[in-house]
């Protein structure tokens, strides 16, 4: 298989490593002459500007960077992937769900710009990381969320809290403090802002469900 995958152009193999890169038994028989081959070849690959579409080849081969041992033997593909915009970090940690990828749900939270950009971003991105968010990621998520105008007072927004809301029932009661102090701070913005709409009763409601106090430093609104 070695001499085999050696004779074939760059191209091919770089594809060849974004089908099989997360396998071990692909990097048992590739010799480090040959990684480092790799990962000076990765290094002339272009990185998409945030105009240009993500190819599929480009996104398997960059979603790698989730794995520690690939990290380690193609240094350059953590520096690639850092390269690219938010959407397209955003694209692949949607694509291979990972806990390496958890610190782009909070920059999406934090920096989406525009309100149907936060709500795709956290349809397709935040909510989906639910299960895999520790109390301290859970809590930055938040935070950007309630202090993000574009996040807090779009739309979907409210009914997408309480959707994350049930997927981060692995963190049991320790997660209601932060749930409670998020709809405290957007509470506080929404009166301040005259947008009752933004209050996010159904996250209330549904930590009073799950044998959590109830909020009410505005009171009750379900």
């Amino acid at each position: 298989m070695y001499l085999r995958f050696q004779a074939l152009t760059a191209p091919v193999q770089l594809r060849a490593v974004a089908r099989l890169g997360d396998q071990d038994f692909f990097w048992d028989v590739i010799e480090p002459s040959l990684t480092d081959q790799l990962d000076a070849t990765l290094s002339s690959v272009s990185v998409p500007s945030a105009s240009t579409s993500l190819t599929t080849e480009v996104a398997k081969l960059l979603s790698l960077v989730r794995h520690p041992g690939v990290r380690s033997r193609m240094p350059v593909l953590e520096a690639s992937y850092n390269k690219l915009g938010l959407p397209h970090r955003a694209a692949i940690a949607a694509a291979a769900p990972d806990p390496h990828f958890l610190p782009v749900t909070i920059e999406a939270m934090q920096t989406a710009g525009d309100w149907r950009v936060a709500e795709q971003l956290c349809e397709l991105l935040v909510v989906p990381y639910g299960p895999l968010m520790s109390a301290e990621v859970l809590r930055a998520v938040l935070e950007g969320w309630s202090s993000n105008s574009k996040c807090r007072a779009a739309s979907r927004m409210p009914k997408l809290a309480v959707v994350l809301y049930a997927a981060t029932a692995h963190l049991g009661l320790a997660r209601h403090p932060l749930w409670q102090q998020f709809v405290r701070d957007a509470r506080a913005r929404a009166e301040a802002d005259d947008l009752p709409y933004y209050s996010y009763d159904g996250v209330e409601q549904a930590i009073v469900t799950d044998g959590g106090a109830p909020i009410g430093e505005f009171g009750a609104r379900f």
